[in-house]
């Protein structure tokens, strides 16, 4: 298991590990003073090293190796509409996992939940530690960013600057494969927006044309919003290798 480590905890060649991931590992771990542990910083920079101490709310580490894992590309943006219960945590768990590089929740017309204003500091910060913790699980050296809520207007104008801005639609007629395979190299950048439940209003398609963004199907079935995330995450990572 990989432990998150924040930059400013590495020092020469030492780590000194505060907080809930040196409870973790000396209290409920247990791990001893020269026991091998392996951290990131989720910014690609992963160590390798053994404990020289452990205390009750720190625990030091020897740096033995030390190394930079490369970002292999495409850089992939979610947008992913709100969702009832814990689908939105279980897409950013297996979004994660996938290699998803920064995710929004979408807002829309038909959203199925409006969190109240009051809520939605705790929720990202919440949302963002389950980033962490999936990286962690599988050892996914870069962390995504989930930025939090937004309208479905400010997602698509963030992306205006990037080219291949995709949104999938259960009426679209124009098949993933052909699309991907059309480009004539690895895209650098792509954004995807996944809709709510009840799908995408006229509105909300006719504002993503405007925005252009090109409207792609995930097959004849009927996917659930966190099942659409996921295979639409899966299928860009087969197609680039990501």
């Amino acid at each position: 298991m990989w432990f998150f480590i924040s930059p400013e905890s590495v020092s020469d060649s030492q780590v000194l590990l505060r907080g809930p991931e040196a409870h973790h590992m000396a209290s409920v771990l247990r791990k001893k003073e020269g026991e091998s542990v392996e951290l990131f910083d989720g910014k690609g920079r992963c160590l390798s090293g053994r404990i020289l101490e452990a205390g009750g709310d720190f625990v030091r580490i020897k740096i033995d190796k030390d190394k930079v894992e490369p970002f292999v590309g495409p850089k992939v943006v979610l947008g992913q509409s709100l969702a009832k219960g814990e689908k939105i945590d279980w897409v950013i768990q297996k979004g994660t996992e996938i290699g998803v590089s920064e995710i929004y929740l979408i807002e829309g017309e038909r959203a199925v939940v409006h969190p109240k204003e009051s809520s939605k500091g705790r929720k990202e910060e919440r949302w963002q530690r389950i980033a962490v913790e999936a990286c962690k699980q599988s050892q996914q050296p870069y962390v995504p960013v989930v930025h939090g809520i937004v309208s479905l207007q400010g997602f698509l104008e963030k992306a205006s600057n990037v080219a291949e801005r995709i949104f999938f639609w259960e009426r679209s007629e124009q098949q993933p494969k052909a699309y991907f395979r059309s480009l004539s190299k690895i895209p650098s950048e792509i954004w995807i927006a996944i809709g709510p439940e009840g799908g995408w209003s006229d509105a909300e398609v006719e504002m993503a044309h405007r925005n252009r963004f090109m409207d792609l199907s995930l097959g004849r079935s009927i996917l659930r919003t966190e099942t659409a995330a996921i295979a639409a995450l899966s299928m860009i990572r087969y197609e680039f290798s990501v």
